[in-house]
């Protein structure tokens, strides 16, 4: 990392009037304040005061005036950033899909339903990808899976019964 070059020696190939002119036409936030930065070093500022100024680190402004001093006005802009890449893509993601619709069991597991635990043991073994369970019960609700817990019917039900009062009862709102 180079030095930061002081006031008028700072930033030689672009003229304050050309800093100036970028500033007010720039609609980026972040790249509004670095070329603010470089306003306030090319008036004499120094780097601690320009970070007191703008409310930010003083290894920020640094990092910022370098990158403009060596790279020009441009690199005020931002680079995206792409983040972690995804450990399943789409078509991954479809085939798990395809398989929890079909019982555990048909894919050698001894369950009768599918459970965190049960699908990230699945993904683990068919494409080798692991995760943590909060964040398969958020691929799992993305996919359109709802969690629910299996409730125990009483025995002495009369399942007929239930049968007619589901066919036949009107919804839980009354009809007007």
């Amino acid at each position: 990392m180079s030095w930061i070059v002081s006031g008028g020696d700072f930033f030689e190939g672009v003229s304050t009037n050309a800093l100036r002119k970028a500033f007010v036409s720039e609609t980026n936030v972040r790249a509004k304040i670095r070329l603010h930065a470089a306003f306030l070093r090319r008036k004499g500022k120094r780097v601690d005061e320009i970070a007191e100024t703008l409310g930010v680190t003083k290894s920020a402004v640094s990092k910022w005036l370098n990158k403009l001093h060596v790279n020009g006005i441009a690199a005020a802009m931002p680079v995206k950033q792409t983040g972690r890449p995804k450990r399943l893509s789409a078509e991954q993601l479809k085939l798990l899909r395809k398989d929890l619709l079909k019982t555990p069991d048909k894919h050698g597991y001894g369950a009768s339903f599918w459970e965190t635990r049960t699908v990230q043991e699945h993904a683990k073994k068919k494409f080798g990808a692991s995760f943590v369970d909060r964040h398969m019960r958020r691929l799992l609700h993305r996919m359109g899976f709802s969690q629910i817990k299996p409730r125990p019917s009483d025995y002495r039900a009369d399942k007929a019964a239930q049968k007619r009062f589901k066919k036949n009862s009107l919804a839980w709102y009354p009809s007007t």
